[in-house]
């Protein structure tokens, strides 16, 4: 998102504002509803937002792990909550961890052995690729979209 932004669109956020903001939201949140401000019909694009903050947020998840000698990595509890039905773990992991989860009340700090592991399949990286293209190619073709606010936010002065 940030090469996008910054490249692509043209936009450098402020760096006090922009942390302040993703520590509030997350992330792929506020890069989503700043590309809306930029292109008020990215409603319509029928892109899948969930499907790439998931992509994010498993991202993220790799590369600031909480350890480094463990068999993979797991989603932690606050993806979990992000997103209840995952696309990046095993189906039989995510119906153990549903279960047990329906069945016993344990403490959120005190079960990171049983949140599921992060597996890519091929079909949810297609999905995932998929919906990268769709947002990428709607945005080229709704170059003017973006046109229109930049001169909105920088009028020309005479």
């Amino acid at each position: 998102f940030h090469h996008l932004f910054t490249r692509q669109i043209g936009i450098i956020f402020d760096p006090k504002e922009f942390k302040k903001q993703v520590k509030k939201s997350g992330i792929a949140p506020f890069y989503r509803d700043a590309l809306h401000e930029i292109y008020p019909s990215l409603q319509d694009a029928g892109v899948d937002f969930d499907l790439i903050e998931e992509v994010v947020l498993v991202r993220n998840r790799d590369q600031h792990a909480d350890e480094f000698l463990g068999q993979g990595i797991s989603l932690d509890w606050s993806a979990m909550k992000k997103m209840p039905t995952p696309r990046f773990v095993s189906l039989h992991e995510l119906v153990a961890f549903q279960e047990l989860h329906d069945r016993v009340a344990f403490q959120e700090e005190n079960s990171e052995c049983f949140l599921p592991h992060v597996t890519v399949s091929r079909e949810s990286l297609t999905q995932a690729m998929d919906a990268l293209r769709k947002l990428a190619a709607w945005l080229d073709a709704h170059e003017h979209e973006r046109h229109a606010w930049l001169s909105r936010q920088f009028p020309k002065r005479t």
